[in-house]
């Protein structure tokens, strides 16, 4: 791991600081995610007042401008490093497979995850002090998620994380890719989700596997 791009919900700042903090003494280079000029200082994890002011232009030229610059530290990264946090589901479809449910990402984290995949990024978990490889699986009902089976544990997505992991990867592919039905304000999101030339889920993991897919 020579250089990581940390990616996360700014519920989990304090962690990801700390863990940035360690990486970098030993020697990884670390890209940490930039809080919003609408965040207050004193505790990045909220909004301020002026947030709630401000016309919804300025807000998604403020969310535009962030995303678009994180996935450029993406670029620069030989990797991908999820804080999601401990946070433990009882989900019947993990439990049924002996995996247990954990952390939360949200729709940014799930964007930035998704262009992390097209972009063939290893992806890894913070999950007992330690960072573990994770890979994307589909359930049933095609909600996304990622898992390691060796450590028995699955990172959920909810419907609007899955189709932010897909708008993710139809940005990294140069082409879209989409699978699910969309949501009403998938279109309010920066980057616009296109349901032309869809491919089946399994035929997307089939090229993301095989490298198939021409990457940038």
């Amino acid at each position: 791991m020579v250089s990581t791009c940390i990616c996360g919900s700014f519920r989990f700042w304090k962690d990801m600081q700390r863990i940035g903090n360690n990486l970098s003494e030993k020697g990884v280079t670390v890209y940490m995610p930039e809080p919003s000029v609408f965040r207050t200082l004193k505790d990045l994890t909220k909004f301020s007042q002026e947030f709630y002011k401000q016309e919804r232009s300025k807000k998604m030229d403020e969310i535009k401008e962030r995303t678009l610059g994180h996935l450029e530290k993406i670029d620069k990264s030989d990797s991908v490093y999820i804080v999601a946090g401990d946070e433990r589901h009882n989900i019947a479809f993990f439990r049924d497979r002996g995996l247990v449910s954990v952390g939360y990402v949200g729709i940014s984290t799930s964007l930035e995850m998704g262009y992390a995949e097209g972009k063939d990024k290893s992806i890894s978990l913070h999950w007992k002090n330690n960072p573990v490889p994770i890979r994307p699986a589909m359930t049933e009902w095609y909600r996304f998620y990622f898992y390691n089976e060796k450590e028995s544990l699955a990172l959920p997505m909810s419907e609007a994380d899955g189709i932010a992991f897909q708008i993710g990867c139809s940005f990294a592919f140069g082409k879209p890719i989409y699978l699910m039905k969309p949501l009403k304000d998938v279109s309010e999101y920066p980057i616009e989700a296109v349901s032309k030339g869809a491919v089946s889920p399994e035929e997307l993991l089939r090229r993301i596997k095989n490298g198939s897919i021409k990457r940038n």
